[in-house]
């Protein structure tokens, strides 16, 4: 029974390295509440076992490194659960308040009544809404039921749990817990203890050593024996489930459909993705792809130049192969994964592994580092460069320029890690507000919306990026320091350790270590431990390693010294235990909600729905949102704002809400006050797509003073530094037809500044807003200093012949402007087409003809000049010379349409019917929706038939689609 007990759990863990990452990381609640569930299940194996069998199986002391020394690590794990559990329960307001003054305000602000009653407790909040079902009734309140009022339900019916209130004592109702979202909470603190259980499951699970060892070196040597047994298929799975993680990753990223693993669409998304540049295997994120493969690489990198303890001696050549294989396809699949982190974990693993080996004396060290340091240095940096350049090579022309793209990105201006460090800087508000006992595990994101600085984005961060600091934000300063002390205590046994290790175990051990410095470093960048794949594998390497510690502990016992071990009474008792919390814990795993928070929310249909909401979670903005539109003639307008205000305290930057106040007060007579949050609104969005009254078409109908105070947001917001605002603003006044203040805008951002291609910019709109306003002589001057400060723009030189000469009508200006251009190096070919277009706005035909030809003559495998030279031709009548260019056109854009129809009425008109016929049949091909299309072929085939007309060409008569001739007309505008 005892050997089958093995089998299963070390079969349920080789499943579990498997399923996390394949299984799209284990993000989603079904698989992480499976993989919970597989944990503890082998933890209520292991308590089986210990109870058939407590003297073999649980051995104590030194032996296994557990001795008394070691139980602070235990104590610090239970002491965190305990926070967090403590975060869980329901407190009295008075208690509530004594330990978190911020929670306790937290919850008077968002719960209207709180504590001094039960909020949303008025008869609307506690029934069904009526417009949704058609046989209602008017439920009693709680204090009409506690007075005698019957229930209008027969014994079969009942309230749903969902809504009712303790009426037996009503006072429980209005305890609160630590957290802000204690189902959040709950799903962490599963996560967290099936991690707690795993890291002791392959920490102290007894696989040996035999009974009968009765020496020193039979003990040890039986130890290690044991230890293979355990270890290597472990793993072994961990190098196959690096190499299989990455292989998808790199046929996934040339094979992509728009779907994880070809089939299924992240909840985030909604639709397939059109396209990805970067590998990201069966993970959503490309980040959490390349840190999972980082944390393998050591251990394929170790397996090439020393394999001892994880192969046996018949295998170990086809083991190197396979480690040196699945090395390069990884290091592949971090490079595609273009994650800068995992590039730098991919470094700073090689760096500590050499480190960690280069620590230990020389005859220590695997056969291949045993050589002076400058040379294994010397040897590492031309392998590390060999395995670049092959890399390279493999991926081709399209995987170097993705990755080049990345660096320049990096180098020019990296956009996520200023956005990373704003997020950083905003989550100090909530540990300065929630100092001891954090908003509760898991809730960072709920309370973040809050702290954050504007200008306001659409972009929901769900994470911190950093879980250091998400963790002190979520726990306080005792549960960081509790998970501070726990790493604390097995860092130091574990470097402590490792120069007493035996030398076969060594290298196992060091690779092992630096897949964990590899996560600490990330951990600072990012949230990988917040996926569960990710997690799994960091917890599987830290038990493991720190169970290997355990052969220097053995191996330093006095020989014939008697190894200590439990009574079956002392184990009994805590086998039943922690096999009854297990069972207990997985029965809360089953019952985890099927959807991934927030997807499993749904839009309240009525305010019983949106109660619910807001007691489960009080600091939701959308819920408060919810209940200000589900009160609308139920409740005074008053009521309703208090919903609102509520809203924009949680979400003090977001538009939408705002507005929505603004325009609530509006209605309430408070003009004032809506202007100033009309004023406020636009400072911390100052975008006009944010705002549905600053649409092109309701702009102009706003009143002047609150268009001055949705100008005095925009300015206030420039002078916080924002250069977007600029463009906005501008847009703002264009939008007014306010074209002279426009133009002095984008001037004076001009002048600030300093780069050339962001003057051009400035300088460029400041020019069009002056020909707009028809000040002639400004736009000019600011074109030719837009033209001044890049010459080889062309546009400055187009602008000036098309908005400001061709107006003129001074066709000499336009030439020579264009000359110019031409002359300091810009585009000849769009200068030619700028041109045309003022020529045509002159009324000069050969010249637009001209310029046409001539931009023909610098591509002349242009479509657009074909196009658009076939086009002249048709308008002039020129036939002949139309369906010629026309021709070419399509030949060089099969899919454009549009020269498809144009080339069908130069051949119609040419009586050429047949090719007429042909052209307006792809046309309408490529678009058949078009309706002009449509009536000009119906016309086309209804003529051809009523005249039985034969084509010029080859006599052939053109026979009409009978289902486009039948009379069915369209409605053609």
């Amino acid at each position: 029974m005892t050997v089958w007990c093995d089998r299963i759990v070390t079969g349920g863990i080789l499943f579990l390295i498997l399923f996390t990452p394949l299984a799209f990381g284990s993000v989603h609640p079904w698989a992480f509440s499976l993989m919970e569930v597989v944990i503890f299940l082998l933890i209520i194996v292991w308590a089986f076992k210990l109870y058939l069998s407590p003297r073999s199986l649980f051995p104590s002391g030194r032996r296994f490194g557990w001795g008394t020394n070691s139980r602070p690590i235990l104590l610090f794990l239970i002491l965190f659960i305990g926070l967090i559990s403590l975060q869980l329960l329901p407190l009295p307001p008075s208690l509530l308040r004594l330990l978190s003054a911020s929670t306790y305000d937290l919850n008077i602000k968002s719960l209207p009544g709180w504590p001094e009653r039960m909020p949303y407790q008025e008869p609307s909040f506690q029934k069904p809404d009526s417009k949704e079902t058609s046989n209602w009734v008017v439920l009693p309140t709680p204090d009409e039921v506690q007075k005698g009022a019957p229930v209008p339900f027969s014994s079969s019916q009942s309230v749903a749990p969902d809504f009712q209130f303790s009426a037996s004592s009503p006072s429980l109702d209005l305890w609160r817990p630590l957290s802000i979202a204690p189902i959040l909470t709950r799903s962490d603190l599963l996560k967290f203890c099936s991690y707690v259980f795993l890291f002791f499951l392959v920490l102290l699970y007894p696989f040996g050593p035999p009974q009968e060892a009765n020496s020193q070196q039979l003990a040890v040597s039986g130890r290690l024996h044991v230890e293979e047994r355990f270890v290597r298929p472990v793993l072994r799975t961990v190098l196959f489930s690096g190499l299989l993680v990455a292989f998808i990753g790199l046929v996934q990223l040339f094979t992509w459909n728009g779907k994880i693993l070809w089939f299924f669409v992240p909840y985030d998304w909604g639709i397939p993705h059109p396209g990805i540049t970067a590998a990201t295997g069966p993970f959503v994120s490309h980040v959490h792809f390349a840190n999972y493969l980082s944390l393998v690489f050591p251990l394929a990198l170790v397996g090439i130049f020393s394999h001892s303890f994880v192969a046996p001696q018949a295998n170990r050549k086809s083991f190197r192969l396979f480690c040196g294989f699945t090395a390069f396809i990884v290091f592949v699949g971090v490079l595609l994964s273009l994650s800068r982190g995992g590039w730098i974990g991919i470094v700073l693993g090689i760096v500590f592994l050499l480190w960690m080996l280069l620590s230990l004396p020389e005859e220590r060290r695997p056969f291949l580092l045993q050589r002076t340091k400058k040379s294994v240095v010397r040897f590492s940096l031309v392998g590390l460069s060999l395995l670049l350049i092959m890399a390279l090579v493999f991926v081709g022309p399209s995987g170097r320029g993705q990755v080049d793209a990345r660096l320049e990105e990096t180098v020019l201006g990296e956009r996520s890690l200023r956005t990373r460090v704003a997020v950083w800087e905003d989550s100090l508000g909530i540990i300065r507000d929630f100092p001891l006992f954090g908003v509760g595990l898991g809730s960072w994101q709920e309370l973040f919306p809050r702290y954050r600085r504007p200008p306001w984005s659409p972009t929901l961060f769900r994470e911190a990026h950093n879980d250091y600091l998400e963790l002190l934000a979520e726990t306080g300063l005792i549960g960081f320091f509790l998970l501070a002390g726990f790493f604390w205590q097995v860092g130091r046994k574990l470097f402590f350790s490792f120069k007493m290790l035996p030398p076969k175990t060594v290298p196992v051990s060091a690779a092992l270590l630096s897949a964990l410095g590899i996560m600490a470093f990330h951990e600072f960048f990012d949230f990988n431990l917040q996926i569960p794949a990710n997690a799994f594998l960091f917890t599987l390497f830290l038990g493991i390693a720190l169970r290997m510690t355990r052969h220097s502990e053995t191996e330093g016992r006095i020989e014939g010294e008697a190894i200590p071990v439990s009574s079956p009474r002392r184990v009994a008792a805590p086998a039943v235990a922690v096999g009854a919390v297990s069972f207990v814990l997985m029965f809360f795993a089953l019952r985890q909600e099927g959807l991934p928070y927030p997807n499993n929310l749904k839009e309240p249909a009525s305010l019983a729905e949106a109660r619910q909401v807001l007691l489960t979670y009080p600091a939701r903005s959308s819920a408060h949102l919810s209940v200000f539109r589900l009160l609308e003639d139920r409740a005074p307008l008053s009521q309703r704002l208090r919903e609102l205000e509520i809203a924009i305290w949680f979400d003090p930057i977001n538009p939408y809400a705002r507005d929505l106040y603004a325009a609530s007060l509006f209605r309430q007579g408070r003009e004032e006050k809506g202007l100033k949050e009309i004023t406020q609104s636009v400072l911390f969005s100052p975008s006009l797509s944010t705002h549905f009254y600053l649409s092109h078409r309701l702009l102009p109908l706003l009143s002047a003073r609150e268009q001055t105070h949705v100008e005095e947001g925009f300015k206030r917001a420039l002078a916080f530094g924002n250069e977007r605002v600029v463009s906005e603003l501008g847009a703002f006044y264009a939008a007014l037809h306010r074209f002279p203040e426009e133009g002095r805008l984008y001037e004076n951002a001009a002048l600030k500044e300093s780069e050339a291609a962001d003057q051009l910019h400035y300088l460029l709109k400041a020019g069009l807003a002056g020909a707009r306003a028809g000040d002639d002589e400004k736009a000019e001057a600011l074109f030719r200093q837009a033209s001044a400060a890049v010459p080889q723009d062309p546009r400055a030189y187009q602008y000036l012949a098309t908005r400001v000469f061709a107006p003129r009508e001074d066709l000499d200006s336009v030439k020579a402007a264009i000359s110019e251009g031409i002359k300091m190096g810009a585009d000849p070919f769009s200068l030619s087409f700028s041109l045309a277009e003022a020529a045509q706005n002159i009324g000069n035909r050969e010249e637009v003809k001209a310029a046409l030809l001539q931009a023909l003559s610098y591509r002349p495998s242009s479509f657009e000049a074909h196009y658009r030279l076939g086009y002249f031709y048709l308008q002039d009548k020129n036939f002949d010379r139309a369906a010629l260019s026309l021709r070419r056109a399509g030949e060089l854009n099969p899919s454009s349409a549009s020269s498809f129809y144009h080339l069908g009425l130069a051949e119609e008109e040419r009586y050429r019917f047949f090719a007429a016929e042909k052209a307006y049949a792809r046309a309408l091909e490529l678009e058949p929706d078009h309706a002009s299309f449509q009536y000009s072929y119906k016309t086309f085939l209804r003529k051809v038939a009523e005249s039985g007309i034969r084509d010029t060409a080859n006599g052939e008569v053109i026979e009409p689609i009978p289902s486009l001739t039948k009379e069915k007309d369209v409605n053609y505008k």
